[in-house]
């Protein structure tokens, strides 16, 4: 039986591969927060924020991480279309190979 492929392990796979080749990343806290005194839910003030922001050849560049049958958003898509009309790279990476390959 095959292992089903989890977002969180592209991205951390991803993530370990930057740090090895020394390039300046972060996560973006996009879940929202859980307030345990309330148990309310306080969504995140912008949709479609991607997963990561690097640095690579003096441009910082967004990655947003799906599974190999991952689907991206309305406001995913809306984010992605705003920075590329910005001239801003967004990245939507699907395996570490993709990402070696564009490292």
């Amino acid at each position: 039986m095959t292992k089903k492929i989890l977002e969180t392990d592209i991205q951390k796979a991803c993530i370990d591969y930057l740090k090895y080749k020394n390039i300046f990343c972060f996560k973006i806290a996009n879940t929202g927060t859980f307030k345990k005194a309330t148990g309310s839910y306080i969504p995140s003030q912008t949709k479609g924020i991607p997963d990561l922001v690097f640095h690579h050849q003096g441009k910082i560049k967004y990655i947003e991480f799906k599974t190999p049958a991952g689907r991206m958003s309305e406001h995913q898509i809306a984010f992605q279309n705003q920075c590329e009309n910005d001239g801003v790279d967004y990245l939507v990476i699907k395996s570490l190979d993709e990402l070696s390959d564009i490292i």
